[in-house]
Formats: structure tokens, C-alpha cells, sequence
């Protein structure tokens, strides 16, 4: 009659400085036959099957970003003229390799889904409703900084992207003498 289960991860990634590099996401679902239950047996003649289900999870996001780009890097290759511009003194030019994301951690991306199925005419109409929220409260962006900066900025944490939605399954199962058909 109900049923609920819980998960949990503990994830890793090189791609993030010390103390960003290890993360906690957690999950829960859990679900109810509400028509398995006593007090529903006088509705059984209308309603064959009611489900109620819901679900909340995380997930965690590394994509996108660099390997060790936590780490400042200077680049050393190619020349450069320093000095007089008549008589140049030609050195090794060096450049750094953009500016380092030490405080940029995991995505975190929860989930949430509500949702309902039922069945009814002995089986034959069934289906199943479903709402969902998807939410990233810490989404990787590239901040915009002036041009004189001299190097290329990491991205970091910060943006936020919510979508949600709905879906609606029904299906039609029945037979016309011995030849069986199914719509959905």
C-alpha cells in the first residue's frame, strides 16, 4: 500500500578547489495505493486503481567547466619587444591563462514531481498525471567584466533556471470479440 525509499551520493570531482571538491545530494519518493485501502472499497465500482505518487531529488553538475581551472596558471611562450622601439630588447612573453575559480562548488539541481494514476471501467480507461519542478539555484555563468582585465573570467555560481511542467497519459484498453486493442 505504500511504498517510500530514500537515496543519498557523495560525489567527487578534481575540478573543483579544496574544500568545493566532495558533495552531499539526497533523494525521497515515496507512493500510496489509496485504493488498496479499507475505506475505499465503495468507491472500487467507480475507481479500480488510485495512486498517489511524489519524489524529491538532487543532482549535481560539474559539465562545462575546465579541468583544474581552480589553479592560477602564467603561460610562458612566444615573444615579446620591451624597450626602446628602435633597438628592442626581445624577451619571452608570459600571459596568464585567465583568473582561477577557487570559491565555484557543484550545481545543485533539485527536482520535485507530484503526481496521480488511476484506472477506472474495470481497467479498461486508465492513465496517469504528473507535475513537475525542476530548480538550479546555483547554475554556472561566465560573470562579464571589463576588457582591461587582462584575462578571461571563470564561471561561477550564481544564475538561477526553474522549469515545471505537466504530463497527461490516457489509455483505452479493450477487446472486440477475440481481437484485442489498446489507445493511448
Amino acid at each position: 500500500r505504500v511504498f517510500v525509499e530514500a537515496t543519498y551520493r557523495n560525489d567527487g570531482s578534481s575540478k573543483f578547489a579544496d574544500g568545493h571538491k566532495w558533495e552531499d545530494f539526497w533523494g525521497v519518493s515515496g507512493s500510496w495505493i489509496v485504493s488498496n485501502e479499507d475505506f475505499f472499497t465503495p468507491a472500487k465500482k467507480y475507481l479500480n486503481t488510485l495512486k498517489l505518487r511524489a519524489s524529491w531529488g538532487q543532482l549535481g553538475n560539474q559539465a562545462g567547466i575546465g579541468l583544474y581551472d581552480h589553479y592560477q596558471y602564467i603561460y610562458i611562450g612566444g615573444q615579446y619587444p620591451f624597450g626602446n622601439s628602435n633597438n628592442p630588447l626581445i624577451t619571452t612573453k608570459a600571459t596568464l591563462g585567465g583568473m582561477p575559480a577557487i570559491d565555484r562548488t557543484w550545481e545543485t539541481i533539485d527536482s520535485y514531481n507530484w503526481g496521480v494514476d488511476f484506472a477506472t471501467f474495470h481497467n479498461k480507461l486508465s492513465g496517469s498525471f504528473d507535475y513537475f519542478i525542476k530548480d538550479n539555484g546555483n547554475m554556472f555563468y561566465a560573470e562579464e567584466y571589463p576588457s582591461i582585465l587582462g584575462t578571461s573570467a571563470p564561471s561561477i555560481n550564481g544564475a538561477h533556471v526553474r522549469t515545471n511542467g505537466w504530463e497527461l497519459m490516457l489509455n483505452w484498453k479493450d477487446k472486440i470479440h477475440e481481437v484485442g486493442y489498446s489507445i493511448g
